[in-house]
């Protein structure tokens, strides 16, 4: 068994819905981590003569109450998580930028340097439920407020941060893993280019199977003695890591990209996409990483599909969504009321739909809202 395979056990132990489908990203994300501190400190692999971060920021969108936070806490939350003390982790519930930055203000006349999540947990992974600014700064419609700040620190690693009263500089390789609520977002900002992408836009189907799963769980207590077992092999994997002395990808990725349609400000994304996975099959001093196993192409291809979503609108796939589980047409009380389970408000179904009416997507009468076209 792989150590992924040893992590979804837990997990369906646990009755998480669709582990399978986000739990490799989950723990892709971890192997980056842990070789990127190791690469940091050896200097095994380098890009254009720079040594690059190899890091997989996360970033999971999904409608309030959809397994955002569930994931996160499973994952990297309290006592009983997945990956218990093996790495250093924090989970916050929401975070600023200041607070992840860090700032420099005075208090009675004296200069008071307030640290950031980045600094304290440099080498950690960072979990952050809702992350407002990241949500502002993706947002099409406020791409311009990029904070060039958050930015390098997501990608090189570099803080530098010049305020009124002096200014902040560090470098920190955390890993971030953050929640945002389904939105049109700009994938080729700057932001974009730094996340990978879960995305959950839930149907009828999943709201039963999700409380079946939930219903399942009840009164399942933790396996202390599973648990301190999948923390040593955890433990014995970050050990292999730290032996490994040379990395390769196989030279054949960019044909497999450009058939893909992957865009080069996405290269650099699917690299650590797929490294991440082949440390998850097994850890050898040479690693060599290439697409050829099933498990590679379908995590490839799901993170394909997730952005092109994305980029279109999550909003506008959820909507459509819903009104296919009804077969094409749906009321528009029928519509409301599954919005609302999704925990939209009134306002923006109502935004929402003029604007998908506009761009011929649906078509509305007074009763019901139609899907325009064939298959989406």
């Amino acid at each position: 068994m792989t150590i992924l395979d040893d992590v979804l056990d837990e997990l369906h132990q646990r009755h998480a819905y669709l582990a399978d489908v986000f739990a490799p990203f989950y723990m892709s994300s971890v192997a980056c981590h842990l070789f990127n501190l190791h690469n940091q400190r050896k200097h095994i692999y380098f890009e254009g003569r720079n040594l690059p971060s190899l890091r997989l920021h996360l970033l999971f969108i999904a409608p309030p109450g959809w397994s955002k936070t569930y994931f996160l806490e499973t994952m990297i939350r309290g006592p009983y998580c997945i990956l218990g003390n093996t790495v250093r982790k924090t989970f916050e519930a929401t975070l600023t930028e200041a607070g992840l930055i860090g700032t420099i203000g005075t208090v009675n006349g004296v200069v008071c340097v307030e640290e950031g999540a980045a600094k304290e947990y440099a080498d950690g992974i960072i979990g952050v439920d809702e992350f407002s600014a990241i949500t502002r700064m993706m947002n099409t419609q406020h791409s311009g407020l990029l904070d060039t700040q958050l930015l390098s620190l997501l990608d090189s690693g570099y803080a530098y941060k010049r305020l009124a009263h002096g200014k902040i500089e560090y470098n920190s390789q955390f890993t971030l893993w953050g929640g945002v609520q389904p939105a049109r977002y700009d994938l080729t900002s700057g932001m974009g280019r730094r996340f990978c992408f879960l995305l959950f836009l839930p149907s009828r189907q999943d709201a039963e199977n999700l409380l079946t799963a939930w219903h399942q769980s009840k009164g399942i207590a933790p396996d202390k003695g599973q648990l301190e077992k999948l923390w040593r092999k955890l433990r014995r994997w970050k050990a292999e890591i730290k032996e490994i002395e040379k990395l390769e990808f196989d030279e054949g990725l960019l044909e497999e990209y450009k058939a893909l349609g992957i865009y080069p400000f996405e290269g650099t994304l699917f690299d650590r996409l797929l490294l991440g996975w082949t440390l998850l099959k097994g850890v050898e001093k040479r690693v060599y990483v290439s697409m050829d196993d099933e498990g590679a192409r379908t995590l490839v291809n799901r993170e394909i599909a997730w952005r092109r979503q994305i980029s279109i609108g999550g909003e506008f796939r959820q909507v459509i969504k819903l009104i296919e589980d009804a077969g094409g047409e749906v009321t528009r009380s029928k519509l409301m009321q599954d919005a609302f389970m999704l925990g939209w408000d009134l306002q923006q179904l109502v935004e929402t739909l003029r604007l998908m009416e506009r761009m011929r997507l649906v078509r509305m009468t007074k009763e019901k809202v139609v899907l325009v076209g064939g298959d989406r």
